[in-house]
């Protein structure tokens, strides 16, 4: 999608020169967020795919982080592809490709965070019914990529390359949306049905919060002071863990909301201002709001850095395992663990003795 408009009368360097430079902020947005994503997503694979206990939700997260790094192998690439020919794209296949894999990413990433919202509401909400096991989990996994594949692939035909010929024997090539009532169709449902898929996570979610604090109402402040053993401690330690675990899925899907949210507005309403004419500054602004969906592929590993223990624990004990110093450090805390338990032996005595004593 391309909002460029050039004055009739310029030559072809100019109008490619023009071209690339309101490109470049998009450019370098991408540039820096790839290799963030890619870094981020194989933590997260590697933590909630190897190291952590398997279950329902880290499969969930594991298949999200393989579409968040494939995002950023793939769809990055070929997003500075187009970028960087400004207007000689290369390919009609790689067009079609390009798109297809964009779509693929969007519509799969919003599945999985619709069935975690709904694995989340039947965990929480749900505790005492039939929960989903990790066959049907496995088998959820399967159906949202064979479903992503069959929602994404009338984007082969809506997208394909278009020459246009302006002034002074320029002629530019753009991988181009095709203007056909099927294609606009296609792209009309997309905005309704993300809407109604994130106002149904939404609301699941607002179901769980509501369940979530009337437990810690109800139990987080024990009645008595002995009531508060172990177990009813183990209990507690629990429900704050799951209320965490529940507010780091939230988060993860306000960012998609937040990512992709711009993409669909100005896809939508590009028709409309077809023919607008733009200041470089105001089109430089469109490009990157139309490819503001690059957030979500890097976005989701800093979420979990920021709201989830577990994930911050493991990738603690990674970084000290690959720390130079990590062979002293063990050794000194090794010998300060037996100067600690000596010295407790110690007092025992002492007390004992004088117990014995008085």
């Amino acid at each position: 999608m391309d909002f460029f408009t050039t004055n009739g009368n310029a030559s072809s360097d100019a109008v490619f020169k023009n071209a690339f430079e309101v490109r470049i902020p998009t450019l370098a947005f991408l540039s820096f967020l790839m290799p963030l994503g890619i870094s981020g997503n194989l933590l997260v694979i590697y933590i909630y795919g190897i190291r952590l206990k398997s279950n329902n939700l880290h499969l969930f997260i594991t298949f999200l982080a393989f579409l968040d790094i494939s995002i950023c192998l793939i769809g990055f690439p070929l997003e500075i592809v187009e970028l960087r020919t400004v207007y000689a794209y290369p390919s009609r296949y790689l067009c079609k490709l390009q798109k297809f894999v964009n779509y693929y990413y969007c519509v799969s990433s919003v599945l999985v965070l619709l069935i975690i919202s709904i694995e989340r509401y039947f965990l929480v909400c749900r505790a005492t019914k039939a929960q989903i096991t990790p066959t049907h989990a496995r088998a959820l996994v399967v159906i949202i990529i064979l479903l992503s594949a069959l929602f994404a692939a009338p984007v082969t035909l809506s997208f394909d390359m278009a020459s246009v010929s302006l002034a002074n024997n320029v002629t530019v090539t753009q991988c181009y949306f095709r203007h056909t009532p099927l294609a606009w169709a296609y792209y009309m449902t997309l905005f309704p049905a993300n809407l109604s898929v994130l106002i149904l996570m939404f609301v699941l979610y607002f179901q769980v919060w509501k369940k979530a604090r009337r437990h810690f109402i109800q139990d987080g402040t024990p009645r008595h002071a002995n009531s508060f053993d172990a177990d009813s401690s183990r209990e507690l330690s629990s429900k704050r863990k799951l209320t965490r675990t529940n507010q780091t899925m939230i988060g993860i899907t306000v960012a998609y909301t937040v990512s992709f949210l711009p993409t669909l507005v100005v896809g939508l309403t590009s028709y409309f201002f077809n023919d607008t004419q733009l200041t470089p500054v105001q089109e430089s602004i469109i490009l990157l709001l139309y490819r503001s969906w690059i957030l979500n592929g890097a976005l989701n590993p800093a979420i979990y850095g920021f709201c989830n223990n577990t994930f911050r624990r493991e990738l603690l004990k990674i970084l000290t395992s690959l720390s130079p110093f990590n062979k002293r450090t063990t050794c000194i805390n090794s010998d300060n663990n037996n100067e600690t338990t000596l010295n407790y032996d110690n007092n025992n005595y002492i007390s004992s003795s004088t117990s014995v004593n008085g």
